[in-house]
């Protein structure tokens, strides 16, 4: 594995909630678990967090309820995965 300036390493891979691309219920968006890699761009060679695959069942509503939550949470540590919240494709890693 490639280390950068920041605390996170390449490889590195997390799990979190968060919308099932565009799609919707007539009113609400659909979440589901996501897992991310520390990825680094060959741009600027950052790393960054890549989508590279999702678990669970999906749900939806406006935001994701503490009980979805905690089930995902639950999910990803039975998958060997660390849950984190506020990762997106694309964002910088710390």
């Amino acid at each position: 594995m490639i280390e950068s300036k920041q605390n996170t390493i390449a490889g590195t891979k997390l799990a979190t909630v968060g919308r099932y691309g565009s799609k919707t219920t007539k009113f609400c968006p659909i979440w589901i678990g996501k897992v991310y890699e520390a990825k680094i761009r060959k741009s600027d060679e950052m790393l960054v967090w890549r989508l590279v695959g999702i678990f669970g069942s999906s749900r939806s509503g406006i935001k994701p309820s503490k009980k979805y939550t905690a089930e995902i949470m639950a999910e990803a540590e039975f998958l060997g995965y660390r849950f984190a919240r506020g990762i997106s494709h694309g964002q910088l890693c710390d």
